[in-house]
């Protein structure tokens, strides 16, 4: 499967390569010095059932390109995998990936456009494909759609939206990662207690396994992560509330809905009292045996793995509000806006892209589910017992909102002061998410104005 797919895209490599053959990027054009902290690997790996003694390359014969992303967890030592397989498979084109920590790979991104310092290929977070659409960050992937015969079909209901800006498709879906619940199976069984699925029996639960020194969940009250997944687009959305307008610039989350999802997790540190009131870390606590549940994305799955003496199980977050709703994130491939780059490069980068969304369902060994339709169905990940609670999830998935180049940028500073005192009790719920919303508004509004974008 993974060669004949090579050996068709390949053809357009050669194709290209009649043209005027460019083995890597020279100095006036190339991607510079990058600020990656991992190098991609060639040394074959015989338990992956790499070749150990693949055949001599030509160097001079093949296309370099480089693969950017912010898969800094154990999740990027599965990509590294992905990419030696690939690089091990053909001999006209090589990869090299570079990790690099997200917040500095959104900078070095958005700041390589002038400086030239690029890679061919990057991971983008589907809800900023507008805002670097705009910014002529990223190149349209329609070759990649027509290369692979892919329509809306081939991805779950609401993917292939995300992806369009303009009547382009900017990324190709590699995954989606839900908000999912991650429960101590040895606390649960000694306390007799099931998996709760209903917001009733997650409090009773909880309720039951506090005490002690142990905590029934941990509610970190300083964390943008945890409430862009839980509090924005999970519990906002179970009680019926949405977090943008449809202008995709203004922001709604300080409606009752709001109120509702806010006091449920001022609720849980301070009336049922099943979280400490002040966590350092939740996932720390959660690996430490200190609290039963914990409320998190699959990309830690490989990390609890490696804890021998954590036993752990996956379930889907509990419904709490009217309507069931989950957050779910997605990554996307998309081509980079690389200065000078060659017509054998872009293609290569095409070829790659590919090949990785092709087989993505080793990309779900790492947690992450595929977003193929085919990857998903088959065999391959159906076997994969723990992550079918996350796929069967799709269904509920809150994607963005009305996007707009810029809404993404106020999502960030969600979690202001204002938040942090209603969880911390110093300040009333409706009176912290007015002052939030005022805030977030005023901020996307300077970003559209700085960028002459409404």
């Amino acid at each position: 499967m993974k060669r004949k797919l090579l050996a068709v895209l390949l053809t357009g490599m050669l194709v290209v390569s009649s043209l005027a053959l460019v083995a890597c990027r020279n100095d006036d054009g190339g991607a510079g010095e990058a600020p990656a902290v991992v190098d991609d690997t060639d040394d074959p790996d015989p338990a992956n059932g790499d070749d150990p003694d693949p055949a001599p390359v030509d160097v001079g014969d093949r296309v370099e390109i480089e693969f950017w992303n912010g898969f800094t967890g154990a999740d990027g030592q599965q990509m590294e995998v992905i990419v030696q397989d690939f690089n091990n498979s053909q001999d006209e084109i090589h990869v090299t990936m570079q990790l690099i920590p997200w917040g500095e790979y959104w900078e070095s991104i958005t700041v390589g456009v002038q400086t030239g310092i690029m890679p061919h290929v990057g991971a983008i977070h589907f809800d900023d494909l507008p805002k670097f659409a705009y910014l002529d960050v990223i190149i349209p992937a329609d070759n990649i759609v027509d290369m692979m015969g892919l329509t809306a079909a081939d991805f779950p209901d609401g993917y292939w939206e995300a992806s369009l800006y303009e009547g382009h498709i900017w990324g190709i879906p590699l995954d989606f990662h839900p908000v999912v619940m991650f429960y101590n199976r040895a606390i649960l069984e000694e306390a007799g207690i099931d998996v709760p699925t209903t917001g009733d029996e997650f409090i009773a639960a909880a309720t039951a396994l506090t005490g002690d020194g142990q905590w029934g969940v941990a509610i970190p009250v300083d964390s943008n992560g945890f409430m862009r997944m839980v509090f924005s687009r999970t519990l906002l959305h179970q009680f019926g509330g949405h977090l943008v307008n449809p202008d995709g610039l203004t922001y709604a989350f300080n409606s009752p809905e709001g109120v509702q999802a806010l006091q449920l997790l001022v609720d849980f540190i301070h009336y049922y009292e099943i979280s400490p009131p002040e966590v350092d870390s939740a996932w720390e606590m959660f690996t430490a045996g200190l609290t039963a549940f914990h409320f998190d994305g699959p990309w830690n799955i490989l990390g609890f793995d490696a804890n021998e003496d954590l036993d752990y199980g996956i379930a889907s977050f509990p419904q709490f509000g009217p309507n069931y709703a989950v957050w779910a994130g997605s990554h996307q491939l998309s081509l980079m806006n690389v200065r000078d780059a060659t017509p054998e490069e872009t293609h290569a980068a095409e070829v790659f892209i590919a090949y990785v969304i092709e087989n993505s369902v080793e990309w779900a060994r790492a947690g992450q589910v595929p977003a193929l339709n085919r990857a998903r169905y088959s065999e391959e990940f159906l076997a994969m017992e723990r992550l079918q609670p996350i796929a069967a999830m799709f269904d509920y998935m809150v994607l963005c909102e009305y996007p707009s180049p810029w809404w993404g940028d106020g999502f960030d500073y969600i979690f202001s002061d204002e938040l942090v005192g209603a969880l911390l009790g110093t300040m009333g719920v409706q009176e912290a998410l007015d002052n939030s919303v005022e805030f977030v508004n005023a901020m996307t509004a300077e970003l559209a104005a700085r960028f002459g974008r409404n």
